[in-house]
């Protein structure tokens, strides 16, 4: 049994391992990708000379504003819905996620140019909350179901306001609302068809910003990798974290 679950450990690492590998490789490559000319820089160096990686100031904003906002708004949708008080809203969360996020994009375009809405990073970046906003008071959901049931009443026995009984529930899973901030700067940050559409050119994070290397005559496919590997950074850099975070938590419990 042990062989067989190392096999399938293996075929999955190396199913997550191969395509970031090549990625590697083509980005060290000619502008089209060809390797026959040796390793290099030089798409690396394009993208420093041109002002490539200056998205990724606007992907970091994108990201740590999704997690702000949908960590508070997940656990006050959570508190209500472990409390049975917040059936319709959880719902209504369903439903919006099964949207296609095309469909969300067409309907948002439309009301901002109805509306003659300013472009900015503001309506991208609500439609991203709300489409991670379910998976977020899930998450939060869970862990305030392991939280026992008496001491929400101790607290309203103590006589604790509302304000105070959310401040001190927050207080005892604040390393799940951690989890889940990092989650959500995850899913924000790799976001690039909302924010493809809905963002002017000078805010687009670099999840949209790849586009620009993709013609009708074809595409720089050495570019797009070198973008794409510094696109990866932040994520082997935070992903780890959340990891440690995940399985501390499966321990104390």
């Amino acid at each position: 049994m042990r062989m067989a679950d190392t096999i399938v450990l293996a075929l999955i690492g190396g199913a997550w391992l191969g395509p970031l590998l090549w990625l590697l490789a083509v980005s060290l490559g000619s502008p089209q990708g060809d390797l026959s000319l040796g390793p290099g820089l030089d798409n690396y160096r394009y993208l420093w000379d041109h002002g490539q990686l200056g998205p990724i100031w606007n992907s970091t904003v994108i990201g740590v504003s999704t997690g702000v906002l949908a960590v508070p708004a997940g656990f006050l949708v959570a508190y209500e819905a472990q409390q049975a008080r917040a059936a319709p809203l959880l719902w209504t969360l369903v439903l919006y996620k099964a949207v296609p996020a095309s469909a969300l994009a067409i309907a948002a375009f439309g009301l901002a140019r109805f509306m003659a809405l300013p472009n900015s990073m503001l309506l991208p970046l609500m439609l991203i909350v709300l489409s991670n906003l379910f998976l977020a008071v899930l998450l939060v959901f869970v862990a305030l179901r392991r939280l026992p049931r008496r001491l929400f009443d101790a607290m309203r026995v103590d006589g604790l306001s509302p304000l105070q009984q959310r401040l001190t529930v927050a207080s005892l899973v604040r390393a799940e609302l951690l989890a889940v901030f990092i989650l959500m700067f995850l899913l924000a940050w790799g976001e690039g068809f909302l924010t493809g559409v809905l963002t002017p050119h000078g805010l687009r994070p670099l999840s949209a910003e790849m586009m620009t290397f993709t013609t009708s005559f074809g595409a720089y496919w050495g570019r797009l990798a070198a973008l794409s590997a510094v696109s990866l950074v932040p994520c082997l850099l935070v992903g780890p974290l959340l990891l440690a975070m995940m399985l501390r938590l499966g321990e104390r419990r």
